[in-house]
């Protein structure tokens, strides 16, 4: 942390399947953060979270395969930018 990165997030980090924290902090990266988003076939279940509205530049979601019981947010309609 506290580093001076300074281009944009590189695209190979989606091949990091294993990662389950990573933090960028006081860095100065810049581009987009996220546009896709494929978590499909995994073990998410309950509610799909109201919070994913807030991924407003999100171009593509697949949730597929997971065995979510709960409801489905309102708040993906707020997602404009998905295909």
């Amino acid at each position: 942390m506290n580093n001076h990165l300074t281009s944009a997030i590189p695209e190979t980090l989606r091949n990091l399947t294993g990662l389950s924290i990573l933090n960028l902090s006081l860095t100065q990266l810049g581009g987009v953060i996220l546009v896709k988003l494929n978590l499909s076939y995994n073990q998410f279940s309950g509610d799909t979270p109201t919070t994913i509205g807030n991924l407003s530049g999100l171009s593509f979601l697949d949730l597929q395969g997971n065995p979510f019981t709960g409801e489905i947010a309102d708040e993906i309609g707020s997602l404009s930018q998905l295909d």
